[in-house]
């Protein structure tokens, strides 16, 4: 697959390492890299699995949900935050974070979103925060567990 609008490169030249690889087939192109999470299937077809930073669609505008989480995290009263999309018919996804609050503060879902409201565009204001008393799950390396996040808000727990 290939476009019209081809590159050589950035013109700091430092920054192509990372952004463009060589066409394993040879030839002398180069494959510039997306972040998608793609896999082919037997008849040569691709499926977009996901993707490998934090960025996502929402409305069609890209969201950085790690910007989200920072801004979300610098609330007084928020110890820990995890944005995650999750599948909306309407919008592409929409924005869920997950929030543990400080102890005794009576910050509310509404109130938080009323601050994320004021520091982020609209886009990228989570649609709905789920307020924990406890530590959000965590991977074995001791980051936010998103794909456990994510799965317990697609079947509707809301610990």
């Amino acid at each position: 697959m290939h476009t019209p609008f081809q590159t050589c490169g950035y013109l700091e030249q430092a920054r192509n390492a990372r952004a463009f690889m060589p066409d394993p087939r040879g030839g002398g192109a180069m494959f510039y890299r997306t972040g998608d999470l793609v896999h082919r299937d037997a008849d040569g077809r691709y499926f977009l699995q996901g993707r490998t930073d934090f960025q996502v669609k929402v409305r069609g505008v890209r969201t950085n949900t790690l910007e989200v989480e920072t801004v979300l995290g610098a609330h007084p009263d928020v110890v820990e935050a995890c944005v995650v999309a999750l599948p909306c018919p309407e919008a592409g996804n929409r924005l869920h974070a997950e929030v543990v609050r400080r102890d005794g503060a009576s910050l509310s879902s509404l109130g938080l979103r009323a601050y994320a409201a004021k520091h982020l565009p609209r886009h990228a204001v989570p649609s709905s925060v789920g307020l924990a008393g406890t530590p959000l799950p965590k991977t074995p390396t001791g980051k936010p567990d998103r794909n456990s996040i994510k799965k317990n808000r697609l079947n509707g727990d809301t610990a």
